[in-house]
Parts: C-alpha cells; structure tokens; sequence
C-alpha cells in the first residue's frame, strides 16, 4: 500500500490506562518522532499525489446538491468503517485499528492525561504533543504532521490533525482529532483530506 514504515508489535502497544492501548507510533512512520503517512478517510492507499473531491473514492457527483457518498452515506449502518477501510488494520493487520472518537475523547480528557506541546522532540526537529498518563506511566507522542490538502502539505510542525474510525453523520466530514501549540480538541472535516492516524490496539480478550 506503499506507506512505508514498519508495524509495532502487540507488545509494544502503549497503556494509558484507559479502554484500549495505544500505538507508539502513527501508521506509515517507524518510531514515535516520524510524521508518517496520510489517508484520506477510509482509504488506505497513502501515495496520493492529491487529496481533493476528484481523487477521493467515496465521492460521486461533487458539485451537486444530491451528491452519492456510497458505502458511507451517511446512515447509521455505515457510521464505522468495515476493517477492510481502516488505514490501520488495512496496513499493519488484525491486530491494530484506527480510534473511534469515544476513544479520542478519552485521551483528552483532562482527568486522564496530561498533554505538553514539545518542540523540537528529543533534538529530532519535529513539534508535537507529549501525552502523559495521569493512570499509569504511559506516554505517547503526536508529531504535529500537519495535513494534505490537493498536492500540498500545509502547517507540518504547528498542527496535528488526526482521523477516528467515525462518520459525521449527515455531512461530508468525518470526526477527527485537532490540535495546535494551545489547544487540542475533537472536530470534524473533510473527508478527502489527507490526516495522520495513530492506531490502537484489538483486544484479544
């Protein structure tokens, strides 16, 4: 699917002390410090040269007020993406998936974990969001990846966007994770847009 990188391995999920564990690293990337690849939401193909309504595969008919969303039009059936669409299990296997935004949610709340925006992470020149635990000594970290819009990389370094599993029921957005140096929180956008994702793991209990 060319995406390049390298899977972690089940036991390298993070435990944050809340429902599920977490990737140390988003999909495409290698170590915690790699922006990796971005995905339009429910592709799971990253070599893009474009993101925009023309060369996204679940639009027919932009332009137009009847537009067809097939598959994930909107109705509560389609609200999740089939695993076959998840950028995660798509490219690293069974054993990872992409967030649902109840999961993002988790990792925001403030009485959970505590986030840090970093600069420069570890001298390795890329900003982000150091993500402590405040249940065990779990950390994660968010490179500030930026996002794809058409053949352009906008705001690498000052913001993260990063996709859930989760329709925005009704409209052409999915639900997403946003953050810049000040602020984190949960949003919706436009799903041809190229956004991070940071997987969790399957629970094999």
């Amino acid at each position: 699917k060319t995406v390049g990188g390298v899977a972690p391995s089940a036991d390298q999920a993070i435990d944050m002390g809340l429902s599920v564990k977490w990737a140390p690293w988003n999909v495409g990337a290698s170590k915690a410090e790699e922006c990796g690849a971005y995905f339009a939401w429910g592709e799971v193909n990253a070599s893009k040269e474009s993101y925009d309504c023309d060369t996204y595969f679940y639009f027919e008919g932009i332009g137009n007020d009847d537009e067809v969303r097939f598959k994930y039009d909107g109705s509560v059936e389609n609200e999740i993406l089939e695993s076959s669409d998840d950028a995660a299990t798509a490219n690293w296997g069974s054993g990872w998936r992409m967030p649902t935004i109840a999961e993002w949610r988790e990792l925001v709340d403030d009485n959970n974990c505590t986030w840090t925006w970093i600069e420069n992470y570890n001298d390795f020149g890329i900003n982000g969001y150091e993500v402590k635990s405040k249940r065990t000594d779990g950390v994660l970290f968010l490179p500030a990846a930026g996002f794809r819009i058409e053949s352009d990389l906008c705001d690498a370094g000052e913001c993260g966007k990063y996709w859930s599993s989760v329709l925005h029921r009704g409209c052409a957005c999915a639900c997403c994770l946003f953050f810049v140096s000040n602020c984190n929180h949960l949003d919706n956008d436009f799903r041809g847009d190229g956004f991070s994702v940071r997987a969790v793991a399957v629970s094999t209990e």
